[in-house]
């Protein structure tokens, strides 16, 4: 895995990236939203303000409808809509969009494959997904009539992550800082599984809990689902399994992982020590770490695009872009 190129256009640190097939999304602690076309530039090409002083924890994209854009900055989701030209992009804000009023900054993002539904999570611990079918009519009349269904007290602890598992209708998982990952039927508000990502008896991060800080759904083998530990660890679960870790990546980052994105079998985490980890993750074996690199920065978060480019958010103003070897 080699450096290829920084993209440079934030003011500040930057907290969230995404990769889709017709665009590369960052936000960042300087209350922007960026839209860049690498590797026709290196500078971004749209900026979207915020707010002063909000920073933006999480950005995603519909896979049905890529000019919709969904934006966390801190208790606030936003909507805009990528095929507007010029700087400013039309926006739906909705206000309260997590109750009558949003309680804590929301951590996480993620939209499900057909489009349909959006999810978020909170520092309340709390998980809440929206019908994106009856919002965008019901906004139209009336921006501050948009609820969720919130879904309340099931984590002890920050929520940190939601993702969609792939191939169902229902199922919603959310991982915590209670070191558990939860399935959900967000269909009936109620949860059907929990799974404890303690940390394996021969790691040597022991002493750091095993916070959830990423969940990451992969698409080709629908069952499973990666994490990204603060006690250093990436679990793969299957919750279809009997057992559902079914493999556990240990004693390679030497502190918290943060970030953790899929490539076709292939994994890439990143972490708090500043490293990137290349991961084979062939579902016939265990996870194995094929190759370390050291950014430089601790990451915040990263995004794999079309088993190409690796982009690499960080606590730096730039965005690193790795080529992973074949």
């Amino acid at each position: 895995m080699n450096g290829v190129s920084r993209l440079s256009g934030h003011q500040g640190e930057v907290l969230s990236i995404g990769a889709w097939e017709r665009c590369i999304v960052s936000g960042g602690s300087d209350g922007t939203v960026r839209l860049w076309d690498w590797p026709r530039g290196l500078r971004s090409v749209k900026c979207v303000f915020v707010g002063r002083g909000q920073q933006v924890s999480a950005v995603v994209s519909s896979e049905v409808e890529p000019h919709r854009l969904f934006v966390a900055a801190e208790c606030d989701v936003r909507e805009y809509d990528l095929r507007k030209e010029g700087v400013v992009l039309r926006e739906f804000r909705w206000k309260n969009s997590l109750g009558s009023s949003a309680e804590d900054e929301v951590n996480s993002l993620a939209v499900n494959e057909k489009g349909t539904y959006l999810a978020s999570c909170d520092d309340a611990g709390d998980v809440a997904v929206l019908d994106l079918s009856g919002a965008a009519a019901e906004c139209s009349r009336n921006p501050n009539a948009i609820r969720w269904k919130r879904m309340r007290k099931q984590h002890s602890n920050i929520a940190s992550s939601v993702a969609f598992r792939r191939g169902t209708v229902w199922e919603l998982l959310s991982g915590s800082f209670d070191c558990s990952v939860l399935g959900w039927d967000f269909g009936r508000g109620k949860t059907t599984s929990k799974t404890d990502v303690n940390v394996a008896e021969d790691s040597t991060q022991v002493v750091n809990p095993p916070f959830v800080h990423k969940l990451e759904a992969e698409n080709r083998h629908r069952g499973r689902v990666a994490c990204a530990l603060g006690s250093g660890d990436i679990v793969i679960l299957d919750l279809g399994s009997s057992e559902p870790i079914v493999s556990r990546g240990s004693n390679v980052h030497r502190a918290a992982a943060t970030a953790v994105a899929w490539g076709t079998d292939r994994l890439i985490s990143g972490g708090i020590d500043c490293e990137l980890v290349l991961w084979k993750a062939d579902p016939s074996s265990a996870l194995e770490a094929v190759q370390t690199i050291r950014h430089g920065e601790k990451i915040n978060d990263v995004a794999w695009k079309h088993d190409s480019y690796v982009y690499v958010a960080s606590q730096s103003s730039t965005i690193g872009i790795y080529k992973p070897h074949e």
